[in-house]
């Protein structure tokens, strides 16, 4: 014999945004959580009396089926930026109990519980105000419920064992129990600060960039006649020589 637990389920979750501005989830969790059939104390000793209806029945808080449903419309106004606030949720949980021992008079029997809120929010929402409720039809159950101290002695079930295996024979057991919260409502403002980006400097032209270095010389030549020209050109032909004297005249002889 082991000590023990064995859980399985199922969940499922959807999400949807079927018009604009409106969004809608479903979720749903079917789940079992029982002891073992066989359950054991620590080391392998047996169970106290007071926990002898533990064996194949769900855990203490454990309850089957959990449903969920919610709504939300965050219509625009006008175009300004402005946008409202419209949501609500709504919780189902199947039947479960609220005691460790599993006394059948600690079971919290099926309900429903309902949340809402509308709002203003500014642009990007940068500070809304939003008037909120939580269980909004004020529906009590019970989260934990306990035997009362020196309060009575003997439950239902325990009768059903006899007194032949430690039992009383009577149920007059009184019983505690922490309610979950009341029906609560608040007014939630909410603002978003942050400090202006630095600003940046002003723009500065770069300098213009150095006119280019003037263009190298011309390659030149000096020419025979002591002209200089560009070394592409061609120097001008030199002056023709002169012509040669004339011959001297020769006298007569008579």
């Amino acid at each position: 014999m082991k000590a023990g637990v064995k859980s399985t389920g199922v969940e499922f979750e959807a999400f949807t945004r079927p018009a604009r501005d409106v969004t809608l989830n479903l979720g749903a969790t079917y789940v079992v959580t029982e002891y073992a059939p066989n359950l054991v104390g620590a080391g392998g000793r047996a169970l106290s009396n007071s926990l002898f209806q533990l064996p194949r029945r769900q855990l203490s808080n454990s309850n089957e089926f959990t449903g969920t449903f919610s709504a939300g419309w965050t219509p625009r106004i006008g175009s300004s930026g402005l946008r409202g606030l419209i949501y609500a949720d709504v919780r189902h949980q199947s039947t479960f109990n609220t005691g460790s021992d599993l006394d059948l008079e600690k079971t919290q029997k099926s309900f429903n519980t309902v949340n809402g809120r509308i709002g203003l929010r500014g642009p990007n929402d940068s500070w809304a105000i939003e008037l909120w409720a939580q269980n909004i039809f004020n529906k009590d159950y019970l989260q934990v419920a306990f035997d009362a101290p020196l309060q009575g002695s003997g439950t239902y079930r325990g009768t059903q064992q006899g007194t032949a295996r430690g039992f009383y024979n009577r149920s007059t057991q009184l019983y505690g129990a922490f309610l979950a919260e009341p029906r609560t409502y608040g007014l939630t403002l909410r603002a978003k600060f942050s400090p202006a980006p630095p600003r940046a400097p002003d723009y500065v032209a770069p300098p213009a960039p150095p006119p280019p270095p003037p263009p190298p010389p011309p390659a030149t030549q000096t020419c025979q006649d002591g002209s200089v020209i560009e070394a592409t050109a061609t120097c001008p032909l030199p002056p023709a020589p002169p012509p040669p004297p004339p011959p001297p005249a020769t006298g007569e002889r008579g």
